[in-house]
């Protein structure tokens, strides 16, 4: 019994240590690796499956890193050449990671949510423990473009039946985004087969654990130092050119023309009191509003409920004009 235990303890053991944190899997999957995004995902009803919907954007996964190669973070940037979905690194103000060099996860440190990446699925989890190892919900999933399998057929003879039908599964075997529904890719499939959930959370316990017995190199303290340095001097240079723009003639003119109050709000918040995740947006941009979550909006900019058409999104019903600045509008 105690050669058994000491089995699955080196089995369990040896599974934690070699498991890939959020840099190395991206990695793996190659750069040219396309992901699906999905935004609506939790546990499924049944045991073991993940309800999953909101397909839409097709994007990569770009590493970002220093001139001298550190890593700190990763963009999306959506195949079809429309520009980047959206960014998460270390030199975003609130933004930290886990466990340098072998990164668990980026976080905000405010909210709690974070980046990982775990075999075929990049995730954004939202409220992340405080000691890492579990979280309150999904906020977007991506994941990795699969190929079907073609199974090839003899050609029976005369009517050639046989024949067609492997040519036909042929020609339906392509990636799955020329799928005519979308909702029911490959993609999709596969996710919904899964208990992401678990898997995140396995993750998690895992790459903790790997944590936990690595020792910082001098290397390391060095990128660690690195990229501080280059972060606090992002927002020096930010601090000073503010400064020097209120300073200056125009930037003087600007504060007086508001009437010198400090009271004076430049934005309004809206507030999703509904029991879902809405995508609100405006003039070029989208964002998911969870249920319960509040956004900053600036005044005299206009916020509309989202409708999906296609591939993209086109303008709902108005939540707000932005007249209301310092107030916030609940929906």
């Amino acid at each position: 019994m105690k050669n058994l235990l000491s089995i699955i303890m080196l089995f369990v053991t040896t599974i934690s240590f070699a498991q890939d944190g959020l840099y190395q899997t991206i990695e793996k999957n190659g750069e040219a690796a396309e992901y699906r995004e999905y935004y609506s995902v939790m546990k499924g009803e049944k045991e073991g499956t993940t309800s999953l919907e909101g397909e839409r954007y097709w994007v990569n996964a770009v590493i970002l890193k220093t001139e001298s190669g550190e890593k700190y973070g990763v963009k999306f940037v959506k195949t079809d050449g429309s520009g980047d979905l959206r960014t998460l690194d270390f030199m975003s103000r609130y933004n930290k990671v886990k466990g340098y060099p072998n990164v668990s996860y980026i976080y905000h440190e405010k909210e709690n949510d974070g980046l990982i990446a775990v075999g075929d699925y990049i995730m954004v989890l939202n409220g992340i423990s405080s000691d890492g190892l579990s979280f309150k919900s999904f906020e977007t999933v991506f994941v990795k473009k699969q190929v079907k399998e073609v199974k090839k057929e003899a050609d029976t003879g005369k009517d050639g039946k046989k024949k067609s039908k492997f040519l036909a599964s042929l020609k339906d075997a392509l990636l799955s985004g020329n799928s005519s529904d979308e909702s029911n890719s490959i993609e999709a499939k596969k996710a919904r087969s899964e208990d992401l959930t678990q898997i995140a959370k396995d993750y998690l316990k895992a790459i903790k654990a790997k944590q936990s017995t690595y020792t910082l190199t001098a290397q390391d303290n060095a990128d660690i130092a690195k990229l501080e340095a280059l972060k606090a001097q992002k927002y020096a240079d930010i601090k000073k050119a503010n400064d020097d723009y209120w300073a200056s003639p125009a930037g003087q003119a600007h504060y007086k023309s508001y009437g010198n109050s400090s009271s004076k709000s430049s934005s309004y918040t809206v507030k999703n009191t509904s029991s879902s995740a809405v995508t609100i947006g405006g003039n070029g941009w989208t964002y998911l509003l969870n249920a319960g979550s509040s956004k900053t909006i600036s005044c005299n900019s206009a916020v509309f409920r989202m409708v999906k058409n296609g591939s993209s999104w086109q303008t709902g019903s108005q939540i707000s004009n932005g007249s209301k600045c310092g107030q916030t509008i609940s929906f």
